[in-house]
């Protein structure tokens, strides 16, 4: 077994644990993002002569808390890079890779300002792969209804209207990549722009 398939391993089984702290959006997160992330991240690497491994390890933990913890717990961040280091090191990973992957691909993966952007090619790779699964699969389905179970409808709909430009234009860093993707970028733009917010909060609480 080799350190990916083994790091692998280890995270299915924090999140198939359970962990009475996490959201149940873990769970879908688990099922239907986390490892498309490490796919996506792997062959974007690849494509990009970045180093896969590291990427794909990037991909496969960048929220790792998550199986533990709720997003809005204040140490959230921390625990997450406290969570990727642990498994890194007893994944047999080198100090120096752990740093790329836990201090530049994961802190700075959701690319919040230039200054807060990985600078890593394999961590800009895995912040790339992120967006590109954010925006070519039902996350943004799942995570509006997720989100209007608890949170008022202009929080929402705040959230999608900043985090949608943040994931074509801060997040990828590929000029051809966010051409692939923009088409799906602007479909998801139009449902939301014209969305009924209130509507769609009725039927996510029903």
């Amino acid at each position: 077994m080799n350190r990916i398939e083994f790091l692998k391993r280890k995270v299915q089984e924090l999140y198939q644990a359970q962990a009475p702290g996490r959201e149940e959006w873990a769970d879908w997160l688990f099922a239907n993002h986390i490892f498309l992330v490490s796919d996506e991240a792997a062959s974007l690497a690849i494509r990009f002569d970045a180093n896969a491994e590291i990427a794909e390890a990037a991909g496969m933990l960048h929220d790792i808390a998550d199986c533990v913890m709720k997003r809005s717990n204040p140490n959230h961040e921390m625990h997450t890079e406290n969570i990727a280091t642990e498994l890194l090191t007893e994944c047999k990973f080198e100090p120096s890779e752990i740093e790329t992957i836990v201090t530049d691909a994961m802190r700075h993966h959701s690319c919040y300002s230039p200054q807060q952007s990985p600078k890593s090619l394999e961590g800009k790779v895995m912040a790339t792969a992120d967006a590109v699964v954010h925006l070519t699969t039902d996350f943004y389905d799942h995570a509006v209804k997720d989100k209007l179970r608890n949170e008022d409808s202009g929080d929402v709909r705040q959230w999608v209207t900043a985090k949608l430009p943040r994931d074509l234009n801060n997040k990828i860093f590929f000029d051809i990549i966010r051409e692939e993707v923009r088409e799906a970028h602007d479909r998801l733009k139009e449902k939301y722009d014209s969305l009924d917010w209130v509507l769609e909060k009725k039927s996510a609480i029903l």
